[in-house]
């Protein structure tokens, strides 16, 4: 074979080697960028294939086109997919950011008594006031060792008010309590009198482990993380996972449509709704209760002069909780803000 003819099978020899890399990297990409069992199977399959065309003496031009095709379409698709999620990831970034800002600049009624009748007009009403004498006597009913949280908890009056009040003269013994506030609640009297009592201040709830949190029987929420955190449903599954079997969480949310679930939402009979109509509070609670596993829902209008106010009296009734998730769509940063939702399964 003259010089001539070695030069030119060196040259086809690298061209196919080049080819065989290129089709490995595409491999490699695809996988990487979609992630799916299915596709690393394919991937599995292609790299065998390329293997084969690298050691064959005739490459089948028709067979390394359609593998390079499925590929590059394989990779538009891949690319498609992480530009959506970046663009979702993105927009729930910037929705999480309002509602921080807004948690940070508020002006919290934190001064709220736990005894105490509702006064019309009056935002530092008592937390019996706003949740009702049952949760009073849930308080009361609590034992040693079991435990009640309460998620925005301000200045934690209301833990103060209880523990002296019914277990003044037996601290040692006193139900666990724990004051869950963004901002410091300045109950440094009470952690030195009753170590039973815990305060977790200066955090959003979804940024507390779980076990920092610990379990309870009793969670309050009155205008806390349920009215203002832009994951109305993962602050549920929290309280749900924390919750002790039977135990009840009691909230009072102001539902005038800041919990709305947006127009996209399939109504009761899985028929699309017009774009101008929403659910509002019965529609969106009815639709939770219906798809809620573990809780039971009780929604009551409690506030005559505050229409769209609701006392939530949710009770755990099986071990494993599942809330079911919501998509954020919009956030509108009022007092508390409106938040525009839809069920997503």
């Amino acid at each position: 074979m003259d010089q001539r003819a070695k030069a030119r099978d060196r040259k086809k020899c690298g061209a196919r080697r080049g080819g065989v890399g290129v089709e490995q990297l595409c491999v490699l990409l695809v996988v990487a960028v979609v992630g799916a069992a299915g596709l690393s199977s394919f991937g599995r399959g292609a790299a065998t294939a390329i293997a084969g065309d690298a050691t064959a003496s005739t490459p089948s031009h028709g067979s390394h086109s359609l593998v390079v095709s499925r590929q590059a379409g394989l990779l538009g698709k891949g690319a498609k997919l992480v530009s959506q999620a970046a663009k979702e990831s993105d927009a729930a970034e910037a929705l999480q950011r309002i509602a921080r800002r807004q948690i940070a600049g508020n002006n919290f009624v934190t001064g709220r008594a736990l005894l105490g009748p509702y006064k019309a007009g009056d935002l530092t009403s008592p937390y019996e006031g706003y949740l009702g004498s049952d949760f009073v006597e849930a308080l009361k009913a609590l034992r040693p060792g079991q435990g009640w949280i309460d998620m925005g908890a301000g200045r934690g009056g209301a833990a103060d008010e209880f523990l002296r009040l019914f277990h003044g003269g037996s601290p040692a013994t006193a139900p666990n309590v724990t004051a869950v506030a963004h901002a410091d609640g300045h109950t440094g009297w009470l952690a030195k009198h009753f170590p039973t009592f815990r305060a977790l201040y200066g955090r959003y709830l979804e940024d507390i482990p779980a076990h920092e949190l610990g379990r309870a029987k009793v969670i309050s929420d009155l205008y806390g993380p349920l009215s203002y955190s832009p994951h109305f449903d993962r602050v549920l599954q929290i309280y749900g996972d924390q919750l002790e079997l039977g135990g009840e969480i009691y909230a009072h949310v102001g539902l005038r449509g800041h919990v709305q679930v947006d127009h996209h939402a399939p109504d009761f009979t899985g028929i699309l709704r017009r774009p101008t109509q929403t659910r509002q509070a019965e529609a969106f609670l009815k639709t939770l209760n219906d798809r809620l596993v573990g809780l039971h829902l009780e929604a009551t209008p409690n506030l005559p002069d505050n229409p769209g106010s609701y006392l939530l009296k949710l009770t755990k009734t099986s071990p494993t909780v599942i809330v079911p998730k919501l998509q954020l769509h919009r956030l509108d940063p009022k007092s508390p803000p409106r938040r525009y939702y839809s069920f997503v399964d």
